[in-house]
């Protein structure tokens, strides 16, 4: 029965579904059973996670080439991706491109420079937030404010303004990041693999 209504799902996503195993097995160099199974693996998470298995098949094919530095992990650091964005209520491409400014050592540095200094301590480390996963540099970030004993909501109107800066995203973006339902980004991460 399971299948079935994955079936469906992926019918009623047939373009999505298209543009996904074709980014599997043209960028990843997936077989075209292996694509048809993981794209099924990605509906069916969709599902798990009140998303649209549609909107989150064309997630992936727009997105995959920008994963696809992750290899064999691809499908598990989008599927952490989505759901970081999910319960942060965002959009998996603005979670993308918050997380993507730590990709190299010398943005890493330079973010992670502003943040501490934002902050006023030692709270993030560069190396580790160049080897973690697009969904473990929200966690960081999340830790890091949380490290100060002081709530986002807490912090004045230019403190968050200079954090948010620091951070390389809007005040919006961080309050969300910051407020975001921890309880189901923990809950949603399940689905991942």
């Amino acid at each position: 029965a399971n299948t079935a209504l994955l079936l469906e799902a992926a019918n009623d996503a047939g373009k999505e579904f298209g543009a996904t195993t074709g980014v599997l097995t043209t960028t990843l160099g997936m077989s075209a059973d292996k694509a048809e199974q993981v794209a099924m693996d990605i509906a069916g998470a969709a599902k798990a996670m009140s998303i649209p298995p549609k909107e989150m098949l064309a997630d992936f094919a727009a997105l995959g080439p920008q994963l696809a530095a992750w290899g064999p992990n691809t499908k598990k650091v989008f599927l952490e991706t989505a759901a970081a964005a999910k319960a942060m209520n965002m959009q998996t491409s603005e979670m993308l491109d918050i997380a993507s400014q730590f990709d190299t050592f010398d943005d890493a540095a330079d973010r992670v420079g502003q943040l501490n200094a934002a902050l006023g301590g030692d709270y993030f480390d560069t190396v580790q937030m160049v080897m973690a996963t697009e969904s473990e540099r929200i966690d960081m970030i999340i830790s890091g404010i949380d490290a100060t004993g002081r709530s986002f909501g807490d912090m004045g109107r230019f403190e968050k303004k200079r954090l948010a800066e620091a951070a390389g995203m809007t005040v919006d973006q961080l309050s969300k990041i910051a407020n975001g339902n921890r309880d189901l980004y923990t809950e949603l991460q399940r689905y991942q693999e």
